[in-house]
């Protein structure tokens, strides 16, 4: 998509020639090139939120299987035959 003028200007989002590819950072999609993609943000957070949120499973299941795990007693056996 051109901007059109005396320079030929590609608008933001695109390049080559006849500003038919999209820059760097830019995806198409349905005919268009579409703003550049997401920023995930700072990896150090991403990591910590991931430890995090790793810990919190670990903990539930432990606390699931905490009470979950109730042996039977000599006495409330079934008889065996």
């Amino acid at each position: 998509m051109c901007k059109g003028g005396k320079k030929f200007e590609c608008a933001e989002g695109y390049t080559g020639v006849q500003c038919s590819e999209c820059e760097i950072g830019y995806f198409q999609f349905r005919g268009a090139c579409e703003t550049k993609c997401a920023d995930l943000g700072d990896p150090t957070a991403v990591t910590i939120f991931g430890i995090f949120a790793v810990m919190i499973v670990w903990v539930l299941m432990n606390l699931n299987t905490k009470y979950a795990a109730v042996p039977l007693s000599a006495s409330s056996r079934p008889a065996s035959t």
